[in-house]
């Protein structure tokens, strides 16, 4: 696995993901500015993956295991913004971990540290959406309207 500094910030990349994917750096800033909002005391790295398996057998587009180093993203086919609010939603578990509010057992769908994430993820990406409006991009709308036209031809 390869990794380059991008601003004093490590970004894991999968071997999947093209290393000039101009979403990573985006990314990167957003985790920065994330962590500072969260008072995340130790940014983890984030890995963006292609690894179709691993979110469908898992049921997830992003993750983090408590104590571990890096957040997990699923990039394939994913709007920048999207992956953005799965950035933010793992930095709020990240800073869970910090404040040892997570405990075995305690993340399953709807539990509170779970609701937690996902309310400030997003209230947090709409204000970051309103200051860096670019982050709603067209690409997947547009490669699906490509598609379209291609299966009507």
């Amino acid at each position: 696995m390869r990794a380059k500094e991008l601003k004093g910030f490590m970004l894991k990349e999968d071997p999947e993901v093209p290393s000039d994917d101009p979403r990573a750096e985006r990314i990167n800033n957003f985790a920065q500015w994330a962590g500072k909002i969260l008072k995340v005391k130790n940014l983890p790295v984030v890995k963006l993956s292609l690894d179709t398996e691993e979110a469908q057998g898992n049921h997830h587009t992003g993750g983090y295991m408590p104590g571990s180093d890096h957040i997990w993203c699923y990039a394939k086919n994913r709007n920048l913004v999207d992956m953005m609010r799965t950035v933010f939603h793992e930095l709020v578990h990240v800073r869970q971990h910090e404040l040892d509010m997570i405990k075995p057992g305690d993340s399953y769908p709807g539990s509170p540290i779970e609701v937690m994430a996902d309310v400030l993820a997003g209230k947090y990406i709409k204000i970051y959406g309103e200051a860096n409006p670019t982050i709603f991009e067209d690409s997947v709308a547009d490669d699906w309207k490509n598609f379209l036209s291609e299966k009507r031809k």
